[in-house]
């Protein structure tokens, strides 16, 4: 994990915080067996991988919640940039972790954002994969509950992911899931 202390020259939109955390969830190539530091177990991938997401709301919320706010909301929405990468600064940086949260459908053959694609899985085009498909070995056995792709209708999803967005707000239906007894529960639209 690197903490970076962001300055004034860095990003024009003042958080108000000072430290930002970022970090790579498990390195790249066999840092596994260069530090002891590294998540090894699908449980420390897991919490490491959360602990990011956290970090990354964070500095969101942090920029949200400062004077920068009401700026960085009129320049949020946009495509770009499609790729994480740790040199991202200010608005492209906060952009990203935007679009990540809230945007994200599908992956190119760089695992870069498409943010333009929102239509069923039957109707993907070339060189484009969903999020949830082939990402890391781990993911195939972890609940991952997911919205905003009405699309999907919540179905054609492989298994143990859950697709919750049935359209509601296009007249389709609200699809909540129990987590104690797993069972799904759906409110159609009103007129």
């Amino acid at each position: 994990m690197t903490v970076k202390q962001q300055t004034e020259t860095d990003m024009p939109l003042t958080p108000s915080r000072d430290v930002f955390i970022t970090c790579a969830v498990t390195g790249s190539g066999g840092t596994q067996d260069r530090s002891p530091h590294v998540p090894r177990s699908p449980k420390e991938i897991a919490d490491s991988a959360i602990a990011a997401a956290q970090a990354g709301a964070a500095e969101v919320a942090a920029v949200l919640h400062g004077p920068a706010g009401p700026a960085f909301l009129s320049a949020m929405y946009g495509n770009e940039p499609r790729c994480w990468a740790e040199s991202l600064d200010g608005m492209p940086r906060l952009r990203w972790l935007v679009n990540a949260f809230t945007r994200m459908r599908v992956l190119d053959t760089e695992n870069g954002l498409d943010l333009t694609f929102k239509g069923p899985l039957t109707a993907l085009p070339p060189g484009r994969r969903p999020w949830f498909r082939g990402f890391h070995r781990d993911f195939a056995t972890r609940r991952v509950l997911f919205g905003h792709w009405a699309a999907l209708d919540g179905e054609g999803v492989p298994a143990p992911c859950l697709a919750l967005d049935t359209g509601c707000v296009w007249g389709g239906a609200l699809t909540f899931y129990c987590l104690d007894d797993g069972t799904f529960h759906r409110e159609e639209a009103g007129p």
